[in-house]
């Protein structure tokens, strides 16, 4: 890419390699948000989630991907199950497993270039011993850690919490189409199941929280509002102001005085 892509909804189908190349990738889920550099690798469940991704000095991006399906999930942990088990008591995994590249790493990714334009047969097979030669590697580099993460990419998915989802990523700047979306939600769905919780519409309660915690900030950290406007979603400081003076009453140049 050569163009810089803000919090784009990804429904991913299949589960997902993400070797990023050059560029910076930022992945939200409904729980937390990972950065990723160039130095860097993850592995993503499937499902739902929001991705920035930004082009580097050089005004480029660039990502190599291995999707692989729940099937092939099965068909390696059936092949290896005398080698690998997942342990007795499996705590929640989080959806994505992240490292840092290595030496083989990097030449695992290099290979990946090499085999395509291959015919079609030779190519799909050389994919399949290569993806399987990665995981063998991963599993004797991480160890149980990742056999465990593995083993959840087949379990059932969790039930996502709407007030986990809202709390975790309120000053992510994540819009409530967005927010939505983590929550595998329809935007009406959303909004009416938000005020059943929270007693009120999404809007005014998320509003009220950023700028309680700017004045917060302000009070204790002795920011400026100059400083974070930009940090809670507002697009100018002039914004920010008549915001904050319509819900405390006075601009937040006042706080001093008060």
């Amino acid at each position: 890419m050569r163009e810089n892509a803000i919090n784009e909804f990804v429904n991913l189908r299949m589960h997902m390699f993400s070797f990023l190349q050059t560029g910076e990738k930022l992945v939200t889920f409904s729980e937390r948000s990972v950065a990723i550099n160039k130095n860097q690798f993850i592995i993503l469940k499937s499902g739902n989630f929001v991705i920035t991704e930004k082009i580097d000095i050089e005004e480029n991006y660039y990502c190599k991907l291995i999707f692989f399906s729940n099937k092939m999930v099965d068909f390696f942990l059936s092949k290896y199950s005398n080698w690998i088990k997942k342990s007795i008591n499996l705590e929640y995994q989080p959806p994505y497993y992240c490292l840092e590249s290595d030496d083989y790493i990097a030449n695992f990714v290099s290979s990946l270039t090499a085999i395509r334009g291959l015919s079609g047969v030779n190519e799909i097979r050389l994919l399949e011993i290569k993806f399987e030669e990665l995981l063998v590697y991963l599993i004797g580099k991480c160890g149980q850690e990742f056999i465990d993460f593995f083993y959840s990419l087949v379990s059932s998915s969790i039930n996502i919490n709407l007030r986990h989802v809202v709390e975790t990523n309120l000053y992510n700047n994540l819009d409530l189409d967005e927010m939505a979306f983590l929550a595998n939600m329809s935007l009406s769905t959303f909004k009416r199941q938000f005020k059943k919780e929270y007693k009120t519409n999404p809007g005014r309660w998320i509003k009220e929280r950023k700028l309680n915690y700017a004045k917060l900030l302000m009070e204790r950290e002795k920011k400026h509002a100059k400083e974070i406007f930009a940090d809670f979603g507002y697009s100018n400081l002039s914004n920010f102001n008549s915001a904050f003076k319509n819900h405390f009453g006075f601009l937040p140049s006042e706080i001093d005085v008060q």
